[in-house]
């Protein structure tokens, strides 16, 4: 449903992850979501950032960490991004 509605709205997207948790769905969700990162993750920091939470969510924090870094990788100027960054790590 969020990839028919819009997959660049972050606040839809980071309630249809909510929901997939609840459902067990968690993985499908992951993996749509690093679809978009790598498709959306040189345009905007806030596709990086979503995932990121997302992995910092269900308790994933190396994969957060990883997701954060490449999303750095891809926007170095970026400075929503790089205070995302700081707070994570």
């Amino acid at each position: 449903l969020a990839t028919v509605a819009n997959d660049r709205d972050d606040e839809y997207t980071w309630k249809w992850f909510m929901t997939a948790q609840l459902l067990r769905q968690t993985e499908t969700v992951l993996n749509w979501l690093q679809e978009r990162f790598d498709r959306y993750g040189t345009r905007s920091g806030d596709p990086g950032r979503t995932l990121a939470a997302a992995y910092e969510r269900i308790e994933r924090i190396s994969e957060a960490l990883s997701t954060i870094d490449a999303a750095i990788e891809k926007r170095p100027e970026d400075g929503a991004l790089l205070i995302s960054a700081a707070m994570t790590h």
